[in-house]
């Protein structure tokens, strides 16, 4: 284990407590898990559908069968393992918001034990429950336990590996040497491997993670690979990445098409030199470490961002500086310092090639609990270092911690399930009037010979539509269909009777319903007075009271 404890903590009320605290994840991760952030993202939107059409056709859903390497989706080319995941949920309960986001919210939940476990064998069990408290209430975290996209994952991705590779004895802790265990290598070699066929970033994560950490202890990987039972342990995990990793890292050579989404968003521009590339991944790295981030602001874009605040709550300040004195303190002594240090010198990887209006929260995903073990290092070694002074020092550490959590937490909490989900550009960018419009929509499109649906401040509303619509993906392969290309991405401009008002794209399908001879029920879902329209059938009015969306029923 880690360094000694002033006051240790038994491994059955440590257990306990963490019971706890996965529990407390749990219900914060699954409560209105479908209702907060309400309504349905356009990113998560593909997503359900993709694996909605691979469940109910085995193709992706421009109709590729049973996609590997990445999905030809709207222009982006996104990765597969998101996808596979929602299947076994959707095939138990359907197509909705809620499967859609459920397995973010299990991989986040499964993130509190890890940590425990990690912190643990890296710095004993004070800071592996320090950690896994941190964890279950961080604003960040439980941003992304809780959308319905691949990097919900990445944090689950991040942990497994590390809590698999010190289940195989390998030299990371400062505990004495024991024989490597084989399995348990070959499995965090296989599941770093399969990870990477998920959200892209990180395929440039786990190549660094592990040159990092082998370069903490050069010398004792290399006496490991002396032992018998040691060389079986790394051989084995070498091959368990190869089998898996190779194969993704050989078509980034031969199929440009798997880099789609890096290309779109490359940091640099083609043709810059080398010294001003290494300069702007290297100030991209810096951004990560900087208070803006941490503290102040978060990502930047509007749904992303915590309410008035950084990703971390003020009170982690402070054990993050003191995790980082005591780590560089220990470096030389410590195998598990520098683990720690490496780690948190790998953590931005993900998002150091592509460019972005602020440290991008979902790429960074992989690097989140390294901060949380950071921070609780910090807290459980400061309060330490106090406790040899006296009691009283100690404890009031303690208490000033415990107070600003309950503080800075609980704000954000009260301000996630509660005035986040209010705002106007939360309302907007969730498509929330689009999906009740759905809804009322639903139950009559039967007799409805055609659906005009409006394009402003919405973004792929098309996708969002079919998962709202629960619509057949038998029936999206076998009536029209109509996906166009605008810029760098493709937009849905009709499929069956759902047409999408994209300047005069839509045109044509007014004009023929219009010269058919024949009385047409219309539905036109559009912004107030748009087209020219007036007198809704239906208002969808936003939290403000404001007219967001009319429904106009009409007859052409």
């Amino acid at each position: 284990m880690g360094g000694a404890n002033v006051v240790d903590l038994a491994e059955g009320r440590a257990r306990a407590i963490v019971v706890a605290l996965t529990l407390l994840a749990a219900a914060l991760r699954l409560a209105r898990l479908d209702l907060s952030p309400p309504g349905l993202n356009q990113d998560e939107a593909l997503s359900a559908w993709t694996a909605w059409c691979l469940l109910k056709t085995g193709r992706d859903l421009v109709g590729q069968a049973w996609p590997i390497f990445y999905s030809h989706g709207i222009g982006d080319n996104p990765s597969m393992l998101f996808f596979y995941t929602l299947l076994p949920f959707q095939w138990v309960f359907g197509l909705s918001v809620w499967t859609t986001r459920l397995p973010g919210a299990l991989a986040g939940i499964a993130c509190i034990p890890l940590v425990f476990y990690v912190g643990a064998r890296l710095f004993g069990r004070w800071t592996g429950v320090v950690a896994a408290a941190i964890l279950a209430t961080n604003p960040w975290h439980l941003f992304v336990s809780r959308f319905g996209v691949g990097a919900s994952q990445c944090p689950l991705y991040a942990l497994a590996p590390l809590a698999l590779l010190l289940a195989a004895r390998l030299p990371l802790d400062d505990g004495a040497a024991r024989p490597p265990r084989a399995l348990p290598a070959l499995a965090a070699g296989l599941v770093a491997g399969l990870s990477c066929y998920g959200f892209h970033p990180m395929r440039l994560y786990f190549p660094g993670f592990f040159v990092a950490l082998v370069a903490c202890d050069p010398r004792a990987w290399r006496d490991t690979l002396r032992d018998r039972r040691g060389l079986w342990a790394i051989l084995l995990l070498a091959l368990g990445f190869a089998v898996t990793f190779g194969p993704l890292a050989w078509m980034h050579v031969v199929d440009p098409a798997i880099a789609q989404r890096w290309q779109m968003t490359r940091l640099w521009d083609p043709g810059d030199p080398l010294p001003r590339i290494v300069g702007l991944v290297a100030g991209r790295w810096f951004e990560h470490f900087l208070p803006d981030f941490l503290f102040v602001t978060g990502d930047r874009f509007d749904i992303v961002k915590p309410i008035g605040q950084g990703e971390w709550g003020w009170h982690l300040l402070p054990c993050m500086l003191a995790g980082l004195g005591f780590a560089f303190a220990r470096v030389r002594r410590s195998r598990a310092a520098r683990v720690l240090l490496a780690l948190l010198v790998v953590y931005p990887l993900g998002d150091v090639v592509s460019r972005y209006i602020s440290v991008h929260a979902l790429r960074s995903a992989p690097g989140l609990p390294t901060l949380a073990l950071l921070a609780a290092f910090g807290a459980v070694a400061l309060v330490q270092a106090l406790a040899r002074r006296g009691r009283p020092p100690a404890l009031g550490a303690a208490g000033l911690l415990v107070l600003g959590a309950l503080f800075f937490e609980t704000r954000f909490l009260v301000r996630y399930f509660g005035e986040y989900n209010r705002r106007p550009e939360i309302y907007s960018e969730y498509h929330v009037d689009l999906m009740e419009a759905c809804r009322r929509l639903r139950p009559r499109l039967d007799r409805l010979d055609a659906v005009f649906v409006t394009t402003r401040e919405l973004n792929e509303p098309f996708a969002v539509t079919l998962v709202a619509l629960d619509w057949d993906p038998r029936r999206w392969f076998r009536e029209p269909r109509d996906i166009r290309s605008a810029g760098e991405w493709d937009v849905g401009v009709q499929y069956g009777k759902m047409h999408f008002l994209y300047a005069d794209w839509a045109k044509p399908a007014v004009e023929a319903l219009e010269a058919n001879g024949r009385d047409d029920h219309v539905w036109f879902i559009v912004r107030p007075h748009e087209l020219g329209l007036d007198h809704p059938d239906q208002v969808i009015r936003a939290p403000d009271g404001h007219e967001s969306l009319w429904i106009c029923e009409r007859v052409l």
